[in-house]
């Protein structure tokens, strides 16, 4: 009899909102110290004023008018590429920062304002160019270093994304965000008490960062306390009862305890919150297949594949369980699928199908 997957789901790196920053300088003097173009500062200051107050289509149209006054303007082009970014435009914040530093190469809010979009859009290279130039000029701001600590985590460089969180938190000694994702690098490195440490200090700043406590409880669990793990997921989901990523791994938590009826009742209430996660599918053929419901279980992989073609994970449980349903043929091709999918475990369960 085949040990059926479980899929674990957990986030490493927090999903706090990328550090958009809009230059509120008021005013530009010239050399002779008399305000430069009053009418582009004027309309200028009043898309700032627009920008705090998350009045983002009139930051736009205000930013707009001030450019056309002063086509040179570049703190306005950035600033509007920043709100842009606030829609997720993303193709026109970069359009807007290019502009920007096409003006003025050391305009720090393009710097950092492309960097970030590049982050945001998967670019985590060319976004180290900029933070690299961005820290050169600005070397005491804490966001360029956590930033930057940021796209190294992404592209798997953690020695150096473990310097810029502790180059971070040194600079800003409360910012709970960089020790929750210096704990994420440290967890690559499998320095976990050093991640439990830092996740539970993130939290100790922050005693409402569901985010934190969901990291902690998946720490914890590879750290062998599951026990540990399952209060953390408990505090992630009290602080947002949605969290389904919490409630998934709360799930797989209680699996490893044992607990499949526990874990069975996390699993269906991710479905219930997210009907499209088909990695919780998943998991409740799995706990299916643990209280013989194998029927249940063929069930559940289907529903996930239905979800996701593509999903080897799926394919391999179902063919565990129709096996077990005497379902030879379905077995086989389904481990046959996992396996051209990159489920290597399926190899061994295909030479079976070959010699039956």
């Amino acid at each position: 009899m085949k040990n059926i997957i479980l899929v674990v789901i957990f986030l490493l790196l927090s999903s706090a909102s990328i550090f958009s920053q809009v230059n509120e300088e008021q005013t530009i003097v010239n050399a002779a110290g008399v305000p430069e173009n009053q009418d582009a500062e004027k309309i200028y200051n009043e898309g700032v004023s627009f920008y705090k107050r998350k009045m983002f289509e009139d930051a736009i149209r205000s930013f707009d008018k001030a450019i056309q006054l002063k086509p040179d303007f570049d703190k306005a082009i950035a600033n509007r590429g920043s709100v842009k970014y606030e829609a997720q435009d993303y193709k026109g914040s970069l359009a807007d920062f290019d502009a920007a530093l096409a003006i003025n190469q050391n305009n720090e809010s393009a710097l950092f304002g492309r960097a970030n979009t590049n982050i945001s859009t998967g670019n985590a290279e060319k976004a180290l160019v900029d933070l690299d130039n961005y820290i050169k000029i600005n070397s005491t701001n804490h966001q360029g270093y956590y930033y930057r600590g940021v796209a190294k985590f992404s592209t798997d460089n953690f020695e150096g994304a473990l310097r810029d969180f502790d180059k971070c938190i040194e600079l800003k000694s409360d910012f709970d965000y960089a020790y929750n994702d210096r704990a994420s690098t440290k967890r690559q490195m499998q320095n976990l008490e050093g991640a439990i440490n830092d996740y539970s200090k993130a939290i100790l700043l922050n005693p409402n960062f569901a985010i934190a406590y969901n990291n902690l409880g998946s720490a914890k669990k590879k750290n062998g306390d599951i026990k540990g793990a399952i209060e953390a997921y408990d505090n992630a989901i009290k602080i947002d009862s949605k969290y389904y990523i919490a409630i998934n791994n709360r799930g797989n938590a209680k699996y490893e305890s044992g607990d499949f009826e526990g874990a069975l009742k996390d699993f269906l209430e991710v479905v219930k919150i997210k009907e499209d996660y088909y990695f919780a599918y998943c998991n409740i053929s799995s706990v299916k297949f643990k209280l013989k419901d194998y029927n249940g279980s063929i069930d559940a992989s289907s529903k996930a594949i239905k979800l996701n073609p593509n999903y080897g994970a799926a394919y391999l449980n179902r063919g565990t369980a129709k096996e077990m349903v005497r379902d030879q043929v379905g077995a086989c091709d389904d481990w046959d699928k996992a396996y051209k999918l990159g489920m290597s475990q399926a190899k061994n369960y295909l030479s079976e199908c070959v010699q039956k």
